[in-house]
């Protein structure tokens, strides 16, 4: 995955590099004033789009590069290291000369001649020339509206990537939102189910706590009853053996009188 992505982004590098030099050519300098400002602002767009691509390149590689093969590390930071010169010189050519042209007299009429940079070397072996970039650049009439669109598509392209790219983490972090959602509802449920039960359960305890509680009271009752009823007994026991006390006290007197009266008559 690593070379596919290394391979696609030298090819964009590539790409905007020739139409950097495409438009660099002599033809810029017959651009009318209004014509020139256009372009010229064009050109650094997409020089700084090319030094974007660039570190997007150096990024790359300083994560080591892991599917290229023994030895081509060294390549690819050669190839950098080009494009980084490149970019300068553009850079260069704009603040010097303040448009194309005076980007190209820093190229050194476009990277062609013998004063070409190391990228131009690295580039050859892709077969991507200047001069061939510059005939195809001549014969197209409008080359600034033909950019225009490609660097349109070439931002769309780019804008929708990165919204895949961000739909797709969007879709992870969805998923396991739902994920702790339907947790949090389980958990819920679970709770309102114990909430219930203690609820059932504290019904069916006043209900025997009420039931004690009359069995309580009756048993109280009834105690004080028997209480009552063995006092009353007790008294009535009491009451008939003075009785039988004194009816027994009333006939031994009685006796002993008549014992006495018998005494004396005799």
């Amino acid at each position: 995955m690593g070379a596919e992505v290394w391979t696609a982004r030298v090819r964009d590098a590539k790409q905007v590099l020739n139409e950097l030099r495409a438009g660099a050519g002599p033809e810029a300098a017959n651009h009318t004033d209004a014509e020139r400002v256009k372009f010229n602002a064009h050109q650094r767009r997409k020089l700084t789009r090319f030094e974007s691509i660039v570190s997007e390149l150096e990024t790359l590689l300083g994560d080591g590069a892991p599917d290229s093969p023994t030895g081509e590390t060294g390549t690819r930071r050669k190839l950098i290291e080009g494009f980084k010169d490149e970019a300068k010189r553009f850079r260069a050519g704009f603040s010097d000369g303040g448009d194309a042209s005076g980007a190209n007299a820093a190229m050194g009429g476009g990277g062609a001649g013998p004063g070409g940079s190391s990228a131009s070397s690295a580039l050859a072996s892709d077969g991507r020339r200047v001069g061939d970039a510059s005939t195809a650049a001549a014969a197209v009439p409008d080359v600034t509206e033909a950019t225009s669109a490609e660097e349109l598509l070439e931002t769309q392209r780019m804008q929708i990537e990165a919204q895949d790219e961000a739909m797709d983490k969007l879709d992870g972090l969805v998923g396991k939102l739902k994920s702790t959602s339907f947790k949090i509802a389980d958990e819920v449920e679970l709770q309102a189910k114990m909430v219930d039960d203690l609820t059932e359960d504290f019904a069916h305890t006043q209900a025997r706590l009420k039931k004690l509680r009359k069995q309580g009271f009756k048993l109280a009752g009834e105690g004080k009853n028997d209480a009552e009823r063995e006092r009353m007994e007790h008294e009535e026991t009491m009451a008939a053996k003075k009785k039988s006390y004194e009816d027994n006290y009333e006939k031994d007197k009685v006796k002993e009188d008549e014992s006495a009266s018998g005494c004396v008559i005799a």
